[in-house]
């Protein structure tokens, strides 16, 4: 069984998304949270939306790591994970190159996601940051964040 089948597996185990209780795995249960909170604060969420906003992301994090030899590193081979899953979604999008097909682009997305995590908690490890507490902390953070009462400046009234 392949790695993004066998996720798809574990995900169809807790996907009833809107049901009353969280996974009991803490991330699973993060990402169910997550999820609750962007479809209830966004208008329609869509794949590339967070494609885009990983991007962003990213750019901000290459201007706090100028001249960091070892995270540079790491943050070169994310960099290039990100631009496979950029790929992947822009092809999926335009319906070319195989990519139309879900479980096609399923497969690839999910690899690019998987080399992109195993990077940045590499990152983590070099500059002795505990990757969960980030996630987690930061999650909680975004959550407070009410776009539609607040679409011009809902990160900034937390």
């Amino acid at each position: 069984m392949g790695i993004v089948t066998k996720a798809k597996e574990v995900f169809d185990r807790y996907a009833g998304m809107d049901a009353p209780t969280l996974p009991a795995d803490r991330l699973s249960a993060l990402q169910v949270a997550l999820y609750r909170w962007e479809v209830n604060k966004f208008k329609d969420p869509q794949t590339d939306q967070k494609v885009l906003g990983a991007n962003e992301e990213v750019g901000e994090f290459a201007e706090e790591l100028v001249g960091v030899l070892e995270a540079t590193t790491l943050f070169v081979r994310t960099v290039a994970s990100l631009g496979t899953l950029n790929h992947a979604v822009l092809k999926h999008r335009q319906g070319i190159r195989g990519f139309a097909d879900k479980e096609v682009f399923r497969e690839k997305a999910g690899d690019a996601i998987a080399d992109i995590f195993v990077y940045l908690i590499q990152l983590c490890t070099a500059l002795r940051l505990d990757w969960f507490t980030l996630l987690e902390e930061t999650a909680k953070q975004v959550m407070k964040r009410d776009w539609k009462e607040h679409p011009k400046d809902a990160n900034e009234r937390i």
